[in-house]
């Protein structure tokens, strides 16, 4: 039978004042940004972007609901632009473009030790209890030349009135990683939180011409919330880390989780193990405040914060990297950033801090590091007198120790007031070029004139 395992985590920090450094002088710069995809051209129902994408060798890919878009990275000349209908009509193994009208929370990576990307996808069947996920890989490193998926019910036994939903995505040495989250539909067809369930897919079996499905999975995870799975640039994980939040009852704190997937690579006979996370057992590393659920913008009108799960967890460098929302411990009311260091080897936090600046509420942010210490992170800020924009700040190690930019800058100005259920999305996207050291790509959004979404890719430098 095969097993898997979670990891506790452990360290106490209590909201105290930032631990990073200023920096005397910006270290980011943005090179250049370019605004993508609007939504009255977009081909999708959904009112808030899930702004996702990801760079390799050649290529910025952009993958959202209802859109795929692939630019020259050199030119940023548009050389593909799909409905996510029409592309997975041409992926054998997804189920086609009819099974496939408008798939939800799409993912994206380029992997740079297999020279692929990988996407996943969820798709409601149309029937509670049969929602299937697709896990699509490349045939080469060019994105615009060749997919094939693989299918599976993201409820093994279809549970009635089930369904799953926010898929994750995430990569080892050996394994395509995914989580869910699991909803059962209640009494007056309302939806409850069910648990998560986490997923390790062989990428050998995957990469095959005609990809064979070897994967292990965890069920119906009641203990564990809002799953990350992590994306190791190093190659040191064989088959996988997760991150996530406890279902402890806090006040005011999250505890945080780790989960690793080891075992057998080899026969793909996986298991879990036991360890703690942080230096001085047996406290816990908690995430800090809830963030408020909804922050202000112009005209009295409020927008989503979309809580604390991290849209992803970075490897680099044998160290943990992330960032979320929370509050600021001295105002209630603010929305600021904390990003976390942690150490892979004895889960050490080696860094952490908070992120703010004194006009803005921040949320939806995402991080990048490369492999010299370089850090950028995007994110979307606004407030009752700035509509709702997009931001990037940077970082680097210095002596040691993350030192970050003064101050964020705005990557792009929102010019009006998103009034649609006051929803901005679930996450932003930021990654380290594969190419380049020191250069970052964003993909985030911001309000139009008429406060719809349209998304910006930019370029950042940190230097």
């Amino acid at each position: 039978m095969q097993k898997l395992q979670v990891i506790t985590g452990l360290l106490a920090i209590g909201m105290a004042a930032p631990s990073q450094e200023k920096a005397a002088a910006p270290f980011l710069s943005i090179v250049t940004s370019f605004t993508s995809t609007t939504k009255a051209a977009s081909h999708t129902k959904a009112e808030a972007p899930d702004v996702n994408g990801a760079v390799g060798p050649a290529h910025i890919v952009e993958f959202l609901n209802g859109d795929v878009k692939v630019y020259d990275k050199k030119t940023r000349q548009l050389v593909l632009s799909k409905t996510t209908r029409e592309f997975w009509e041409g992926v054998p193994g997804s189920g086609g473009a009819e099974a496939n009208p408008d798939n939800k929370d799409p993912r994206l990576i380029w992997d740079h030790l297999a020279r692929r990307w990988y996407t996943s996808a969820q798709r409601p069947n149309g029937t509670v209890g049969d929602s299937t996920l697709i896990i699509g890989r490349s045939d080469t490193e060019d994105p615009t030349r060749g997919w094939k998926a693989v299918t599976f019910f993201g409820d093994k036994d279809k549970t009635p009135r089930t369904f799953v939903d926010f898929d994750q995505l995430g990569v080892s040495r050996d394994a395509v990683l995914l989580s869910i989250n699991q909803f059962k539909v209640g009494e007056n067809n309302r939806p409850m939180v069910d648990g998560v369930e986490i997923f390790a897919i062989k990428k050998s079996d995957l990469n095959l011409p005609t990809p064979v499905l070897t994967m292990v999975r965890l069920d119906h995870l009641i203990d564990w919330r809002g799953v990350v799975p992590a994306v190791d640039y190093d190659g040191t994980t064989v088959a996988g880390t997760f991150w996530g939040t406890s279902s402890e009852k806090t006040e005011k704190n999250e505890v945080m989780v780790r989960g690793d997937v080891t075992g057998d690579h080899e026969k793909w006979d996986l298991k879990r193990v036991t360890a703690r996370v942080g230096d001085k057992p047996p406290n816990t590393l908690r995430k800090g405040l809830f963030p408020r659920p909804m922050l202000p913008q112009p005209e009295g009108k409020e927008v989503s914060s979309n809580g604390t799960t991290p849209p992803a967890v970075r490897l680099i460098k044998g160290e943990f990297w992330m960032v979320h929302a929370t509050r600021h411990p001295d105002d209630d009311k603010r929305s600021v950033l904390r990003w976390w260091r942690i150490r892979a080897s004895d889960n050490a936090v080696l860094g952490d801090g908070l992120l703010s600046d004194p006009e803005l509420n921040l949320f939806l942010p995402s991080i990048a590091v490369d492999g010299n210490g370089n850090i950028a992170i995007g994110c979307v800020g606004a407030s009752a007198k700035q509509f709702l924009s997009a931001y990037a700040i940077g970082g680097k190690i210095v002596n040691g120790r993350a030192v970050f930019d003064p101050s964020f800058q705005m990557v792009k100005a929102g010019l009006g007031v998103h009034a649609a259920n006051g929803r901005w999305g679930d996450y932003t996207t930021t990654v380290a070029d594969p190419t380049e050291p020191g250069t970052f790509w964003t993909f985030l959004p911001w309000a139009q004139a008429n406060g719809e979404w349209a998304t910006e890719i930019a370029k950042l430098a940190v230097k």
